[in-house]
């Protein structure tokens, strides 16, 4: 189970796909109240983490702890439910306005059918209606998007829809939010703007799991980073550890340029 002051924990976890590893026996605590780098190559298993660990996969052997609770074969709703929200590399967004996307993110996991709720009950409807709205616009002023909260998602640039995503997760007051590559694709300026609103998150009380092939990202922000390569954890520390840790320079660079270099 999670051990004091941890909200995560993973005990040997392990995700195999057809004799692939990709996660092998992973032993990882998250700190609660913290902004947890985990970072490794293309491949190294770190989307296939996020997915165990929300409960869109199932593992092949190991358990997961959450906030206390054994979570290891739970569907992905009841872990967010409990307080868990993700976002994906791609921000996908429906063809609607801001404020619909992010007020989507809440109607998916609501206790009531919506439709069941209109037709039956349109008070209940109204009534829930008006407070998905208002969490919606509550998560939107948070990160500094409350003008936008009308305007077409198609419109939105690339850092405004990986805003969308994370207030979307936000809605639900989660205590834990994995962020996947928030800043793949984005410039300097962008990229700057993501660290603060990062930091914003984790300031509110969240704690944040970040993964990033920006290793300049996890250094800025991140109080601890775990380093996995093949699935296996090669390596983990405060930033400037990570930083000058050979078994590291070799996952990212190759043997050879370790040597060289």
């Amino acid at each position: 189970m999670t051990t004091k002051g941890s909200i995560l924990s993973t005990v040997g976890l392990s995700k195999h796909f057809s004799g692939v590893k990709a996660l092998d026996k992973l032993d990882i605590t998250v700190g609660e109240g913290q902004i947890h780098g985990l970072i490794g190559p293309n491949g190294a298993g770190k989307s296939t983490f996020f997915n165990v660990i929300s409960g869109l996969l199932p593992p092949s052997e190991g358990e997961v702890y959450f906030n206390s609770v054994n979570t290891t074969n739970l569907p992905a709703h009841t872990i967010a439910r409990m307080g868990l929200g993700r976002t994906f590399q791609a921000a996908r967004m429906m063809a609607d306005t801001v404020l619909e996307n992010v007020m989507a993110g809440m109607y998916y996991y609501c206790e009531t059918d919506p439709i069941r709720s209109f037709i039956l009950q349109p008070r209940v409807f109204r009534t829930q209606e008006r407070e998905i709205r208002q969490k919606a616009m509550e998560a939107l002023d948070f990160l500094g998007m409350k003008d936008s909260a009308h305007r077409w998602a198609d419109d939105l640039v690339w850092v405004e829809r990986q805003l969308v995503q994370i207030a979307r997760a936000l809605v639900l007051d989660p205590k834990l939010l994995l962020l996947d590559e928030p800043t793949s694709g984005m410039g300097i300026m962008e990229t700057e703007e993501m660290k603060g609103v990062i930091r914003h998150v984790r300031d509110s009380g969240v704690t944040v799991i970040l993964v990033s092939h920006d290793v300049s990202l996890v250094v800025d922000v991140c109080d601890w980073v775990t380093v996995i390569n093949f699935g296996e954890k090669i390596s983990e520390g405060n930033p400037r550890q990570i930083q000058n840790d050979p078994k590291v320079m070799e996952a990212y660079l190759g043997e050879e340029e370790c040597v060289e270099s």
